[in-house]
């Protein structure tokens, strides 16, 4: 999205913080240049990152409606998470999807969406902005079930001309949609499924067996949503996360254990698993170039994001490196991957980490971002957000 080099070192103390919904788990907020966009139930504040105001907003053009509630849950409910059963929304805290950077006819964009009401009608209002000025490109309306009471909402990815959007509902469980982003127009949607990634020409998608609550993985075409291949496998639940051309899976796997491995979203092809490095709570992340990074506290895997290929690792539970020049106990915790870096929080402190080699290239960064850019780098921390600008 930038042309611009990652920054290695933040200031601290903080410059100010951030209006975020303070129960969210992971906050809602994407950053472009000098602009953070900040998504509410309500609308998206547009903040100035040099100055910390509010320079605009985006609103949906009819109120936002979440059902009978106000929240928005997160993008691994109810179709994906375990013990949907007994989950109700009220029971959720406050979690709203991050707005979505993408490209729209070559120009930087930002989407976002709301559930609204208008008459007798319910739908979701998704909105194209662009990232640079926060203008709206142009508003389009898809029609939610007549038994909807409330909506879950996750835009799930863009790749080329289309961006996938999810909408569950307490009823009818889970639909994804495909949406131009050029005309812009529905181009197809398809029930009982939800996408949890999409890369290149394929979706890759959790679909639900409306009989027995089954989910099992699909990769469908991104033009026209046909099936390109389906896993072997159904499960009682599973969970997934988009890195790059791959996804990180969980699910159950019999006697009250957990499997975790990665998925080619291609091809549907599992690649790796714990015994190539996945253990099960690990997160993974594409730092948008040439690496995939999966991690959890004290186990770290670097792989290739062309080949698949461990380029290092910190094999799980013996905190004994491959690479040489990584701590021989290193007990970090992974914050953000970008352009080749690795930001995160090891037990001496913040440092920033070479993601292709796992080399310390800042012991002293200043802080450990959750989100960062040529700017600023974002921590999250105590239900707060603060913004540190870059110096190096």
């Amino acid at each position: 999205m930038e042309s611009h080099p990652q920054p290695q070192t933040f200031t601290s103390p903080a410059r100010f913080t951030l209006p975020v919904p303070t129960a969210a788990p992971t906050p809602p907020v994407a950053l472009f240049e000098q602009r953070a966009y900040v998504a509410t139930t309500t609308e998206v504040k547009i903040i100035d990152m040099s100055t910390g105001e509010v320079s605009g907003h985006i609103e949906p053009e009819s109120a936002a409606t979440w059902g009978d509630f106000d929240v928005s849950p997160t993008a691994t409910l109810p179709p994906v998470s375990p013990d949907t059963s007994t989950t109700s929304l009220e029971d959720m805290a406050e979690a709203v999807d991050s707005p979505l950077l993408t490209h729209i006819d070559g120009q930087p964009a930002v989407l976002t969406a709301f559930p609204v009401a208008e008459d007798a009608d319910r739908e979701v209002e998704l909105i194209a902005a662009q990232a640079d000025t926060g203008e709206v490109m142009w508003r389009l309306r898809i029609d939610l079930p007549d038994a909807a009471g409330g909506a879950y909402l996750d835009i799930a990815g863009a790749t080329g001309d289309t961006a996938m959007v999810n909408v569950g509902h307490p009823e009818a469980v889970a639909t994804t949609h495909a949406v131009d982003l050029t005309e812009p127009a529905l181009a197809w949607s398809r029930e009982d499924t939800w996408t949890m990634g999409v890369f290149g020409d394929t979706v890759a998608a959790t679909a639900i067996a409306p009989e027995d609550d089954q989910r099992s993985l699909v990769g469908l075409t991104v033009g026209e949503g046909e099936q390109r291949w389906s896993a072997p496998r159904s499960h009682t639940w599973l969970t997934a996360e988009s890195a790059g051309p791959w996804l990180r899976v969980s699910h159950e796997a019999g006697s009250g254990s957990t499997a975790a491995r990665l998925v080619d979203i291609a091809t549907g092809s599992t690649t790796h698993t714990y015994d190539t490095g996945i253990a099960d709570w690990m997160r993974c992340r594409y730092d948008g170039a040439t690496v995939i990074v999966c991690s959890d506290k004290g186990s770290v895997l670097a792989l290739d994001s062309v080949t698949g290929q461990t380029r290092w690792r910190i094999p799980e539970g013996t905190g004994e490196p491959i690479a040489a020049h990584m701590p021989q106990a290193w007990g970090g915790r992974v914050t953000a991957v970008a352009d080749g870096l690795i930001y995160a929080e090891a037990d001496n402190g913040p440092v920033v980490l070479d993601a292709r080699t796992g080399a310390t290239v800042e012991d002293a960064p200043g802080v450990a971002p959750f989100r960062v850019n040529a700017y600023v780098g974002l921590v999250s921390s105590g239900g707060e957000v603060s913004v540190h600008a870059t110096t190096g």
